[in-house]
Order: C-alpha cells, then structure tokens, then sequence
C-alpha cells in the first residue's frame, strides 16, 4: 500500500487557454515516474549515454553546425 504525500505547484494563467505550471525538480521526477515516462530502458539509456560522454565517445556539436 503506498501512501501520497503533498507536492509543491505553482500555476499560473498566461491567456484564457493557456496556464504554466511550474514545479521542482523532485516533483518533476515523481510525476514522471508515477506516469512511468522513466522506465528501466530509459534509465540504463541514459547511463550508457553518461559513460560515452566519460568515455570521450561523445563531442559537443558546434554552434551553427549542420547535419
């Protein structure tokens, strides 16, 4: 049984149609998980991405560059 404890949002009207919701990112990882956008793939995605970058495997784009 899980228990729900209070999150901390700020939203704020920008037209009749539109609002911005703003949260921290701790919120923003517990949504995203409840929703399941972070699975396992992403994750180990991700740190495969990180040891590339470590690895030197990886370079930053340069400004204006095209592909």
């Amino acid at each position: 049984m899980s228990t729900a404890t209070a999150m901390r949002f700020s939203v704020a009207p920008r037209d009749a149609r539109d609002m911005t919701v703003t949260f921290d990112q701790a919120s923003f990882e517990r949504i995203a998980a409840l929703f399941g956008y972070v699975s396992d793939e992403c994750v180990e995605s991700i740190e495969r991405a990180e040891r590339d970058i470590r690895a030197g495997r990886i370079r930053q784009a340069r400004k204006g560059a095209r592909f």
